[in-house]
């Protein structure tokens, strides 16, 4: 037997005509298997519509914002990874550049290699006199200025310099820690 205009006609929301109405009606008089389809439809429409809402398990919006948070750090983690690997090959990139551009204004000067090497071990001694000259500088220096300045004022410049690291310290951790979602 066929049964699809009365199958459809069982599960629709709109109205049907007189002429449709009064055909499913014989229909299901004489048919057992849309009987029971509608039977069964009918309680399935029963329970929906008494069937109470879902609410969410107590706690879900505060594992959902922790859930959140974390994908924010390890997003977050992943973008300064990568500024990181693209600030160091933009400096690697950089320097490779600044060396080679030197070293083509450098090497027309020397006539041999023996030239360009003893001007490195000139360049080097020279580096490393002007830092003993500047270790000295700085040594006379504090010798000075530990003898000229009263011990209580050098307590009070170094807690006073400890002090501004410290307050240093805290500006930079607000500002480059990631804010924290509070529920």
């Amino acid at each position: 037997m066929n049964h699809e205009p009365y199958e459809s006609w069982l599960f629709t929301v709109e109205s049907l005509t007189a002429d449709q109405s009064q055909a499913l009606k014989g229909h299901l008089e004489t048919c057992e298997a849309c009987q029971k389809l509608e039977a069964i439809w009918n309680e399935a429409e029963t329970l929906l519509r008494n069937a109470s809402p879902a609410y969410p398990t107590p706690g879900f919006t505060a594992r959902w914002l922790i859930r959140l948070a974390s994908r924010r750090s390890i997003e977050q983690q992943k973008k300064m990874r990568r500024l990181t690997w693209w600030f160091f090959a933009f400096a690697a990139t950089s320097a490779m550049v600044f060396f080679l551009l030197s070293m083509m204004q450098v090497i027309p000067i020397f006539n041999s290699p023996v030239d360009f090497f003893i001007g490195g071990i000139y360049l080097l001694s020279s580096t490393v006199s002007m830092t003993n000259a500047l270790q000295e500088l700085v040594a006379t220096l504090t010798r000075v200025i530990i003898q000229a300045i009263p011990p209580y004022w050098l307590a009070g410049l170094f807690s006073m310099a400890g002090l501004l690291c410290l307050l240093w310290i805290v500006l930079l951790r607000k500002l480059l820690l990631p804010r924290r979602i509070l529920s």
